[in-house]
């Protein structure tokens, strides 16, 4: 089995996180209002920019998936994630987590149970 690598310097709660098989980033731009007037013009008090990531882990041992979820406890963390505007660049923010899945498959080496896990989670910026 491959060693995890930590090429992309991805944590969660202050605890380096091995870069996952995939992720996905959709960036929101949050408004405190927003009206068009009767030219439909719009006029917008843009507040804050917030990031929302989700990665994929594919076929990670049981245990590397269990210490990713268990940095995600709580009703907040602090997260270093891709920089979607900075190619190898890196963010850091303050974030809770939205859905996870984990998917197991069992086999069997020798004598050996081996459970492997595809784990996708959710984080959100506060």
């Amino acid at each position: 089995m491959a060693e995890a690598r930590y090429d992309m310097g991805l944590s969660l709660n202050g605890a380096a996180v091995p870069d996952p098989s995939g992720w996905d980033v959709s960036i929101e731009s949050l408004d405190a209002s927003a009206e068009r007037d009767g030219t439909g013009l719009l006029h917008r008090d843009m507040v804050a920019e917030k990031m929302n990531f989700s990665f994929q882990y594919k076929a990670i041992p049981w245990e590397r998936a269990a210490f990713i979820l268990n940095l995600m406890t709580g009703q907040s963390f602090t997260a270093v994630t891709p920089n979607p505007y900075v190619k190898g660049g890196t963010r850091s923010g303050t974030y809770y987590v939205g859905g996870r899945s984990m998917k197991t498959i069992y086999y069997w080496k020798d004598t050996e149970q081996i459970a492997l896990c595809d784990l996708s989670f959710n984080i959100i910026e506060f």
